[in-house]
């Protein structure tokens, strides 16, 4: 078994009930890994504080592009193609994913 290069901290300890569900939880990841309940209990916490850590920062920075955003941008798009290819060039498509302009011979 491996050891945690973390140092574990011992001028704070903390002792909680935890609540039934969770004590039966607790009780299978142990059964199943075979670790000790404070080794689990530490990488539950880290898991807890990484997941919120993660939420926080997606807070910050706004939420995602929603599906109305991306038919909006999908619209802008089509309308930029349709003007460029008013105005004398053509968008082909190669390989189905990569987009190229060229110019359209006008002679």
């Amino acid at each position: 078994m491996r050891k945690s290069k973390r140092p574990i901290s011992k001028a704070k300890m903390y002792g909680f009930n935890p609540w039934v569900d969770q004590l039966d939880a607790i009780n299978q990841i142990v059964a199943d890994t075979g670790e000790k309940e404070s080794t689990i209990l530490r990488k539950l916490v880290d898991e807890a504080l990484v997941e919120r850590r993660r939420k926080i920062a997606d807070a910050e920075l706004g939420e995602s592009p929603s599906a109305q955003g991306f038919a909006e941008a999908l619209q802008t798009m089509q309308n930029l193609v349709a003007q460029t290819g008013s105005s004398g060039r053509y968008l082909t498509a190669h390989a189905g994913c990569q987009l190229g302009f060229a110019a359209r011979d006008t002679r």
